[in-house]
């Protein structure tokens, strides 16, 4: 199991993981791509967390739906570049692309999105400020299984769901 406590031994850890993670790609086909940071914080008491927000309800698409930073992938831009770009825009959370340490596996969705799962760290001293145009609520979740299990359920809400690749 990995320790909960947000220090470097724990971001060590994941990025052990993530580097021995054989990462399956999906050619996107019809779907659109998008990219979605997996950022591993600090709570504020030294317990390792993730961000959580809750879409704004006047946006036209997945309006008050929870989710994790991030977005469409624009033309000519990278599933890394995108993920930062969406965090900023959504949580003011402005990162450069060495607190990215790995990928997991793409993620297709019902909606017709194609996402790549990027897990990025987050110093405990991160500045982060919703934005209400893009979020209405930042949550931070410290549960071990949350990140683990997330790309495999459907944004936590089928955690039983068939598991057809190991978990890193």
């Amino acid at each position: 199991m990995l320790p909960t406590t947000f220090n470097d031994a724990l971001r060590q850890s994941i990025f052990d993981r993530l580097r021995a993670w054989p990462v399956a790609p999906i050619e996107a086909g019809t779907l659109k791509r998008a990219a979605v940071a997996v950022i591993v914080t600090d709570t504020g008491d030294g317990t390792a967390s993730l961000i959580l927000t809750r879409r704004s309800r006047g946006l036209n698409n997945h309006a008050g739906q929870y989710a994790l930073p991030g977005g469409r992938v624009d033309t000519g831009e990278s599933a890394e570049q995108a993920a930062l770009r969406e965090m900023d825009e959504e949580i003011g959370l402005s990162l450069q692309p060495e607190a990215i340490l790995g990928q997991l596996d793409d993620y297709p969705t019902r909606s017709g999105y194609l996402i790549t799962p990027l897990v990025v760290w987050a110093s405990a001293h991160a500045s982060m400020v919703a934005n209400p145009d893009e979020v209405v609520l930042r949550l931070a979740q410290s549960r071990d299984y949350l990140w683990l299990n997330y790309f495999r359920a459907t944004l936590l809400v089928h955690e039983q769901a068939p598991i057809d690749r190991r978990l890193i």
